[in-house]
């Protein structure tokens, strides 16, 4: 028995050692709250007020920490002059080289976008906060309204700073959580933003209204309803709206969630590009669009390699989308070629018809597509392409040019043409 015991107790032993280094690791994930839906390298500046303290993060992963100095009075800023740092979320516009400013500036200035759209809307006013150098030593406080580091130190954040596009988060006290919180979170938002797309795309304005708050107002001239009227406009404007979306992230700032992305809108024939943001507050406990931005991308180069990427990922979509329609077509399933066509194809149940009666006749299909060439008018796409058709002793080559569709995140086709050679 006594043997027993001490291998039970080994064994337990053994089992908490392993455990406990496991559990300490669990307890000690220190993940600020900002950081809803982030992916590592994308680079977040937090500024902590109260610490006098600026933090670099990777994704959910602190990489640098500097001391640095705000404003000389504490709280959020609400007037010009009153020497107070803003809380919010904000990004650089531009940069200014120290040569062209007072000394007390040191090396270069970063101009953040104060005030913002939420910001507008608490009637916040005031304007040149900035990230900048000193050449004086660092001392807690005492800038008026701006965010101050060392030149040395602003040297080494100089690589993650990148216009409209790193996001600068200041708070009296930067609060922390876990990803089991966080992630819950990062799931409900990206829900939301996808359901509003989705009825942005439908044009049901009752229901795309219910996405926004009471309180939403835009540029400082649509309140909700001036906005609803707006949109409706725009929704009667156009037979076919979809949007496509890239590199969306997700940061909060306590009274606020931002999300923002790239986002491609198409309408008709029109089609935009630039990055939205969408300023979101908790109504009746969910989401609700507070306020929302769209800035070009032209001096944004960050913005528009994702921009190309997007186009790039597109095309190979279309090429995805090709392959699948030959498949159904070569395996003669004739109900599921029939879901790549749009509701409004000419005569698609006839077609359909005379297309089952057709491949019935063959026991082996091959479709290839050579020389594929592909345009874009907004929401329509054309594809030119020579194309082969074998089956049994039978071979086929012509010309075949589709007319798709882009609905949501799939391609349909509206219209198709064969032209034997």
């Amino acid at each position: 028995m006594d043997t027993y015991r001490r291998l039970l107790y080994l064994v337990t032993f053994s089992m908490w050692i392993l455990l406990v280094p496991c559990l300490l690791l669990a307890s000690q994930e220190k993940i600020p709250i900002a950081l809803i839906d982030v992916s590592d390298g994308d680079y977040t500046i937090l500024v902590d007020k109260a610490l006098q303290e600026l933090y670099l993060y990777s994704g959910r992963l602190q990489i640098e920490m500097f001391p640095c100095s705000t404003g000389k009075n504490s709280g959020d800023k609400e007037v010009k002059g009153d020497n107070r740092t803003p809380d919010g979320i904000y990004f650089f516009e531009g940069l200014l080289d120290g040569k062209d400013l007072p000394e007390y500036y040191g090396w270069r200035a970063y101009v953040l976008n104060y005030p913002n759209s939420v910001d507008k809307i608490a009637g916040k006013d005031g304007d040149g906060i900035w990230v900048h150098g000193r050449d004086d030593p660092l001392s807690s406080m005492d800038t008026h309204g701006c965010i101050s580091l060392t030149n040395s130190n602003l040297h080494k954040l100089a690589a993650y700073f990148d216009v409209y596009w790193t996001p600068v988060v200041i708070q009296e006290h930067i609060q922390y959580t876990d990803s089991n919180t966080l992630d819950p979170m990062a799931d409900s938002y990206k829900d939301f933003i996808k359901e509003w797309l989705s009825t942005w795309e439908s044009r049901d304005i009752d229901r795309y209204r219910t996405f926004y708050s009471p309180r939403f107002c835009r540029q400082g001239r649509y309140d909700i309803d001036a906005y609803m009227l707006y949109k409706d406009k725009i929704f009667n404007k156009y037979n076919n709206i979809a949007i496509s979306i890239d590199k969306l992230r997700i940061i909060g700032a306590g009274k606020y969630v931002l999300a923002y992305f790239l986002e491609e809108f198409a309408g008709d024939h029109i089609r935009d590009t630039g990055i939205k943001y969408i300023y979101m507050e908790r109504n009746k406990g969910k989401p609700a669009i507070l306020a929302e931005d769209f800035a070009g991308i032209t001096d944004a180069k960050r913005w528009l390699a994702v921009a190309d990427n997007l186009r790039k990922r597109q095309s190979q979509e279309i090429l995805s989308f090709l392959d699948k329609w030959m498949y159904a077509w070569e395996t003669k399933d004739v109900g599921k070629m029939k879901t790549y066509y749009t509701d409004t194809f000419p005569s698609k149940d006839a077609f359909f018809r005379t297309k089952a009666k057709n491949l019935s006749a063959y026991k082996y299909i091959d479709v290839t597509l050579d020389d594929i060439k592909i345009t874009r008018s907004g929401v329509y796409w054309s594809v030119a392409a020579r194309q082969t058709f074998t089956a049994d002793r039978y071979k086929d080559v012509g010309i075949k040019k589709l007319k798709l569709l882009l609905v949501g995140d799939r391609f349909l086709i509206r219209q198709e043409v064969w032209q034997r050679l």
